[in-house]
């Protein structure tokens, strides 16, 4: 009687811990990605259990518009762009920072298409900068929509 008890206790305590690892596993990022509202960076982090064991700061289209076009460097604010874990796809879309970087895309790309001059592309940014530090996805959306509308 004693061994079946003890079989029991010791099938439920591996039960339990499977349970653990698998509850563990989903909360496992193998990365992080940030952008930072007020420079145009973007953040990697490689990540297991919350536990960042490497690091990357990159520059963007949007960073080096920024330095091209003289605009000071500020601290890093850093807005959660997009997790990509074991068990799952990436989380993107539902986040400010991934709206503003995609909206961003789109206007870096209406640049190039509509061939600004430097000087248009600094009197756009001007209005635009602002908006992406406060955080203003439709702002910056709106600005989007605008230059593709002028696309011919």
């Amino acid at each position: 009687m004693n061994a079946i008890k003890l079989s029991l206790l010791v099938g439920t305590g591996i039960v339990a811990v499977l349970v653990l690892l698998m509850i563990s596993a989903m909360r496992m990022e193998t990365s992080r990605t940030y952008f930072d509202y007020n420079n145009g960076r973007i953040k990697r982090q490689a990540v297991v259990v919350d536990l960042v064991y490497h690091e990357s700061i990159e520059e963007t289209f949007y960073s080096e518009l920024l330095k091209a076009h003289g605009f000071a460097e500020l601290p890093a604010n850093w807005g959660w762009f997009s997790a990509k874990r074991i068990w799952g796809g990436y989380y993107d879309s539902l986040h400010q920072a991934g709206r503003i970087f995609t909206s961003l895309k789109s206007i870096y790309i209406c640049y190039e298409l509509l061939d600004f001059s430097p000087d248009q592309t600094r009197r756009h940014l001007e209005s635009l900068v602002p908006l992406v530090r406060n955080q203003d996805s439709e702002g910056i959306r709106s600005i989007a929509n605008e230059l593709n509308d002028m696309i011919p």
